[in-house]
């Protein structure tokens, strides 16, 4: 009897048990990526045995932040987990917005999982942010290259919560607040950044 109600009580917990992820703000996403790029799958390659066994053959059609002008790069795909799964299976053609890191040998990897790794259609973002209030892919595009242009950030992507912050401004107030008024993403961006001034 004992054992059937330590299993009845385990099982309960388990089943209430709702893991999450812990969503990192895009400013540290767009501030720490080496590289932000627009672009189509073009060949992917899955198997066992080698160090990138789950990657694909980008073909860039934008940069947006740049450490390299190559046409085509090698991006090594997250690893999936109950709490951040792809919302569409990776297919070639398929058009993306990545922010990556480079993770050596000539391959880059994507920041924060499904985070980093935006799947656009019909100019719409299809997995979802539940930070911004669309899901409208060239405003979210034209405020990534706002935020570049007027803010820099040089820490780590990942920080503890006692952790110092900063964002270095690149353009005058009037300037910022003339582009929050044209564009909803990033208004909600430059809010989140003054909560690290």
């Amino acid at each position: 009897m004992k054992k059937l109600f330590i299993i009845t009580i385990s099982i309960f917990m388990l089943a209430s048990f709702n893991p999450k992820k812990k969503n990192r703000p895009y400013q540290f996403i767009i501030g720490g990526a080496d590289l932000i790029v627009e672009g189509n799958i073009e060949r992917i390659t899955t198997g066992q045995g080698s160090i990138l066994k789950n990657r694909y053959q980008l073909v860039v059609t934008d940069y947006l932040k740049s450490n390299t002008q190559r046409k085509n790069i090698t991006v090594q795909m997250f690893e999936e987990w109950t709490c951040d799964i792809r919302r569409k299976r990776v297919t070639e053609g398929q058009k993306l917005l990545l922010f990556l890191k480079e993770g050596g040998n000539g391959y880059y990897q994507i920041i924060h999982g499904s985070n980093g790794e935006l799947i656009i259609e019909n100019d719409s973002i299809l997995n979802y942010i539940d930070q911004f209030p669309s899901k409208k892919y060239p405003e979210f595009k034209e405020a990534v290259t706002m935020f570049l242009e007027s803010y820099e950030y040089n820490g780590p992507i990942y920080t503890l919560s006692s952790e110092k912050v900063k964002f270095k401004k690149l353009k005058p107030d009037t300037e910022i607040n003339s582009m929050v008024s044209k564009n909803d993403f990033f208004k909600i961006l430059t809010e989140n950044v003054k909560r690290y001034q």
